[in-house]
Formats: C-alpha cells, structure tokens, sequence
C-alpha cells in the first residue's frame, strides 16, 4: 500500500527546525553553533582547500534556511539532513581534476575521529571487508559514482553496487543501536541496493531518475529503513577531523545575508 503525500511528510520534531521555518534567524544561529565544527571537518576532507570549504559551509546553512520547510522522512535525523546537504555540496564543488585515480584496494584508510561515537564506527568500519569500505569511502567522500569507482577499481558495475550494498546494510547491522533496528526489509532487493548507493552518494545515470521516481511513493516502514541508510552515512562525518575551524565572520555574514 503507498502512503499518502501527507502521511509521507512528518511534522518537523526538531525544535530548532520549527524556529527556522518560522524564520527565526536567531534558530539559524544556534544549529549553526551546534553544527558548524564536524560539517566543517566533513567538507574540508572532501575540498581540502580553505575557501571552497568556506564557500562551501555558508551554502550548506544558506540551503537549510530555504528549504528547511521541505525536510522529509526519507532523510532521517535533522543531522543526517545536514551531513548529507553538506556532503552534496562539497562534492559538487569538486574541480574535475580533483578526481584522482584511488589507490587499489590494500587498507582501511587512517581516519581520527572528534565525536564520541569515533570508536564504535571504526570498530564497525574496520570488520568490513576492505573492498567494501574503499568503495564507500571513495563515493562518499570522493564523489565518485558507481560507474567511476567500476572504471578505477576495474571491477563490473554490478559488483560495485553489490559490494556497495553489502557494506552499508553490514554498517547499519553493527550500528543499529545508533540508527535505529531494521523494522522491515526493503521491498526488493533492487531498491534495497539503490538505496544503498543513493546513502553514500553513488547513484549515476538512469539509477538517479529511478530512484527519485520510486523513493517518494513507497510505505514507511521502507521509507524508515531507508532513513537508517542516510543515518549510517551520516556517521563518517564523525570520521573527519580537522584542526581549522570554520572563520567566526562566516557566522556573522551568513546570518547577515539570509
């Protein structure tokens, strides 16, 4: 049964997402304040360059002020929201050459962590098989989609999105007591493995129109699992770290620009 646009869209429960629709800059602020130093992190690991990250921040706050009355269940958290809007960003801001060939796969990367759940993600992350982690990692914080990561890795696309798929639903196993327990298996297991793709940012091609055709009319309890995709993604941010910190006149111009 396909639930109805209005049972599909959940009132916002964060408190200071409720202010920011009601155009409460103040609220803006605070999520800013809250938020600011880990997205930060997660965009400097991506761009590696002070200005882009800059740039990048400011558009990431910018987005949630505009669009914070359109935050829906598919995206989980209000942090996963964040995580991912900035991630997108980053990702976009990428040059082309910046898309160097990976290394093969040899280790887990080496990654500090300045959250307290640093710990339990790299435990989790390190039983993954290291093929499995080198493809998340490169989609996510590369930008690199499925058919990219075929081309470097030399390996068939479709064991790019298996591999894929088995990393992120092994993630959200051994991180359910973070993101949640699985309520109900995914439809199919060709939506399942979208999903999957579309949490770490790998989806490409006609995979993105599909899946934004299918997402929005499935019921919620798969509209629920895949929010605890997009949960378990949101957690590598928790993997970066970074000893800048965002400029304190990024705060004042974005609140003054808005």
């Amino acid at each position: 049964m396909i639930d109805s646009a209005e049972t599909r869209i959940p009132p916002i429960e964060d408190p200071l997402l409720r202010r920011i629709v009601g155009r409460d800059v103040s609220a803006l602020g605070e999520l800013y304040d809250l938020h600011s130093s880990h997205l930060y992190a997660l965009i400097w690991r991506i761009l590696g360059d002070q200005f882009q990250a800059d740039l990048a921040l400011t558009e990431t706050f910018k987005q949630v002020w505009e669009q914070s009355d359109r935050t829906r269940s598919q995206f989980g958290s209000s942090l996963a929201w964040l995580t991912r809007t900035a991630r997108d960003i980053a990702v976009n801001r990428l040059r082309p050459n910046q898309f160097a060939a990976p290394e093969k796969m040899r280790k887990l990367p080496k990654m500090e962590g300045v959250m307290g759940w640093h710990g339990e993600i790299m435990e989790a992350i390190s039983k993954l098989p290291v093929e499995e982690w080198s493809l998340i990692e490169y989609a996510y914080f590369h930008g690199y989609t499925r058919t990219k990561l075929a081309e470097y890795f030399e390996i068939p696309v479709e064991a790019v999105k298996t591999s894929i798929h088995q990393g992120v639903q092994s993630l959200s196993v051994r991180l359910q007591h973070i993101v949640g327990e699985r309520v109900a298996p995914i439809g199919s297991l060709y939506l399942d493995e979208l999903a999957a793709l579309d949490a770490v940012g790998a989806l490409d091609g006609e995979d993105v129109g599909e899946f934004n055709r299918i997402a929005p009319n499935v019921n919620t309890e798969t509209q629920r699992e895949m929010a605890r995709y997009r949960e378990v993604a949101a957690l590598f941010s928790s993997c970066c770290v970074c000893e800048k910190q965002p400029p304190a006149v990024l705060r004042e111009r974005l609140l003054q620009r808005i």
